[in-house]
């Protein structure tokens, strides 16, 4: 009898024992989130922003197509305004070490982690934003059929003011002022409305650009007065166009 209890004794200690063994080292097993990391050689993603296109390996680094590292896994700052959602108890949780997405806005590019975190790389190429392209475009002196209007006009909506130089409303010299100035200077182009056909087909006009900026440009011009809208036509058109 006693050797049957001793033996179940000794059977349920073993049994513990091993049970406890066996948990210790399955818990050592198991990687906690922050020591699992992303590889250099699998890549995550890829992005395009203003100035190319770029590649993200899951150990966050980031590469130029033509093979060169622009931003170390290291090299990130924080992503303004963005906050981490609260987390579902009883998930897994991703690594802050891997790389999975990455997007682009206006404001700049960003890499997503496996854990939701969001960065911004450090390098300005990595890191630039979109292309966002504006256009702007209207008459140099006049609206529509109309007449020149006065001195200083605020053009289509407000979105650029028109002030006449030299002479005034009689004058050959315009400013226009952007509303809202470029980020970068613009490119100008100038179109004639009426010049190219009707009675006015084929008569020489010549002007020339200058003080361009982020914030308007001057249009000087030389010629039959009948393109520039004093008699009723609307003469010139121009488009700005840049970020």
């Amino acid at each position: 009898m006693f050797k049957r209890v001793f033996l179940y004794f000794s059977l349920a200690v073993f049994l513990l024992a091993a049970s406890v063994f066996c948990r210790f080292f399955a818990e050592r097993g198991v990687a906690q989130p922050q020591h699992v990391r992303g590889s250099a050689n699998v890549a995550a993603c890829s992005y395009t922003n203003s100035c190319g296109s770029f590649i993200v390996w899951t150990d966050g680094r980031i590469s130029s197509l033509k093979g060169e590292i622009v931003n170390e896994a290291s090299q990130y700052g924080a992503a303004p305004g963005y906050k981490l959602p609260a987390r579902t108890a009883g998930q897994c949780l991703g690594s802050q070490n891997v790389a999975a997405a990455a997007f682009v806005n206006t404001e700049g590019s960003y890499v997503v982690f496996a854990d939701g975190t969001v960065k911004r790389p450090k390098n300005a190429s990595a890191g630039a934003g979109s292309f966002s392209c504006r256009l702007l475009s209207g008459r140099l002196f006049a609206d529509g059929n109309s007449v020149r209007p006065a001195q200083e006009i605020a053009g289509y909506g407000g979105r650029f003011t028109r002030t006449y130089l030299n002479g005034g409303a009689s004058g050959k010299k315009v400013r226009i002022t952007f509303a809202e100035p470029f980020a970068k200077k613009p490119l100008i182009f100038i179109a004639d409305e009426n010049g190219a056909s009707g009675s006015n087909k084929g008569i020489a006009a010549s002007y020339s650009l200058s003080d361009i900026s982020i914030e308007g440009f001057t249009f000087s011009y030389q010629g039959n007065n009948s393109l520039i809208g004093t008699t009723g036509t609307s003469g010139f058109i121009f488009m700005a166009s840049g970020e």
